[in-house]
């Protein structure tokens, strides 16, 4: 009577029905013990290559949409159309917000970051406690730590997806920065001032470590009236005039100055060959 004043119902509690299931399945014969726990293994079975697929398919329409995506992205940077007709199909055709519907959460497949310490097991499995001590052998094979692990499992290949999917977006933009910051820096009227400053400090750096190489004395001791000295002079001149910070990012500086770089050495390698041609040929030996 206390339990059904409790509970509102004539059934047993849980734990009692747990004695009760334990007390019939002991009473079984072997062989129809045997044939439950074949089922129940069947079942498990089932439920382990349900999961499987599931993982499988989730990983193959990752991968499609992925791609999907990144020639969406490309395509789109190159295509661009105005949307504002869309805009204002979609506002047409939008419900009317309610009070209800204003604060719905949008429905997912996964559970909340915040639900997930709570799949580890709750304070109601321990009802479940007296049925597995009855029926150790059957309880097992439907073992809910099992259960977690599979859908964990599940869990972790979605978070790779997203995984893969955001990485992919990553390289998308990174090669569509790539293709159009070119297009549209260098049209700046200040890209020819930064590439002048550019070949003015490489031109300073390697006049500076050609000087060093040489055991010349140091920079303020260089008066001989050398050419070498008289550019490197200039070059300190371009220097102290170019102290202005640079107006581009560190990424597009660090192209200009490449850039730079390989017309100097273009440059010098053009010089070289053409004083190896035009270089005159050794004067006679005088006779005897």
């Amino acid at each position: 009577m206390e339990s059904k004043a409790k509970t509102g119902s004539t059934f047993p509690p849980f734990a009692q029905m747990g004695k009760i299931i334990g007390q019939k399945w002991r009473e079984l014969p072997a062989i129809e013990k045997e044939k439950f726990e074949k089922l129940a293994k069947e079942d498990m079975q089932r439920y382990r290559k349900a999961i499987e697929d599931y993982k499988n398919n989730l990983i193959q329409e990752t991968e499609k949409s992925a791609e999907t995506l990144g020639k969406d992205t490309v395509s789109s940077a190159w295509n661009y159309r105005s949307s504002s007709s869309e805009d204002d199909i979609e506002e047409d055709t939008k419900p009317e917000a309610t009070d209800e519907s204003h604060h719905a959460q949008p429905i997912t497949n996964w559970p909340s970051d915040a639900l997930l310490p709570t799949m580890q097991g709750t304070a109601s499995s321990q009802a479940y406690y007296p049925l597995r001590n009855e029926v150790p052998n059957l309880t097992q094979i439907y073992s809910q730590t099992q259960m977690h692990n599979m859908l964990n499992e599940v869990l972790q290949v979605s978070h790779d997806a997203n995984m893969l999917v955001y990485s992919q977006q990553r390289q998308q933009q990174q090669q569509l920065l790539s293709m159009l910051l070119p297009r549209v820096t260098l049209q700046q009227p200040q890209v020819n001032q930064q590439l002048q400053r550019n070949h003015q400090d490489l031109l300073l750096l390697q006049l500076t470590r050609e000087h060093q190489q040489q055991a010349h004395p140091p920079l303020g001791l260089l008066h001989d009236g050398s050419p070498m000295t008289n550019q490197l002079l200039q070059a300190q001149q371009w220097q102290s005039a170019a102290q202005t910070p640079s107006p581009f990012p560190a990424e597009l500086d660090m192209q200009l100055r490449a850039s730079a770089l390989l017309s100097q050495l273009s440059q010098q390698q053009q010089q070289q060959k053409e004083n190896a041609e035009t270089k005159a040929p050794p004067p006679p030996p005088f006779p005897k």
